[in-house]
């Protein structure tokens, strides 16, 4: 692991725990408000963020190698889609230990990785036929970006307002 590698893990990190800090806070009435972003509740938006921490961290250690990322974006909109459906089971407590464990799987993959490797890229179908991303802006924009923009939807759902207490991506 390389300074740059130990920077970004300790910016997921700290949107992580934000997102957890968040979700500890919610009384249940919160946790069924609609996020106008997503049109889902707090609850699914909050575990969409936990669920997707692996995913994209596979998908930063694949660019990291120099592979390609084959997941459309009609899949990932299929599958987040289906998500949402299945919202019964997303308590508190569930989300929770997912944004640990989940959060814990992604932040041990960016700690693996050589500072080197934040440069290397592949085509990733996430972005578009032909398009390649570096390893680099997956984990600024994917791994970091993702969560905040949800957080910053869930926020307004709640009057909380869009400030984050974490930084965008540079």
């Amino acid at each position: 692991m390389g300074e740059q590698t130990q920077a970004l893990a300790e910016r997921f990190e700290a949107v992580n725990r934000e997102a957890i800090t968040l979700a500890e806070s919610l009384t249940a009435q919160q946790w069924q408000q609609v996020c106008p972003g997503e049109g889902w509740t707090v609850g699914v938006a909050l575990h969409h963020i936990a669920v997707s921490y692996t995913g994209i961290a596979d998908w930063v250690v694949r660019l990291a190698q120099q592979k390609p990322v084959r997941t459309s974006h009609d899949q990932i909109n299929d599958i987040n889609e289906k998500h949402a459906a299945e919202q019964d089971g997303y308590t508190r407590e569930v989300t929770l230990a997912l944004l640990q464990a989940n959060g814990g799987v992604a932040a041990h993959a960016l700690r693996h990785l050589e500072d080197a490797q934040l440069d290397n890229s592949a085509p990733f179908l996430p972005a578009g036929v032909g398009k390649e991303r570096s390893c680099r802006q997956v984990i600024e924009h994917v791994l970091i970006g993702h969560p905040q923009g949800h957080l910053q939807s869930i926020r307004q759902a709640l009057g909380l307002g869009g400030a984050s207490t974490t930084q965008a991506p540079a």
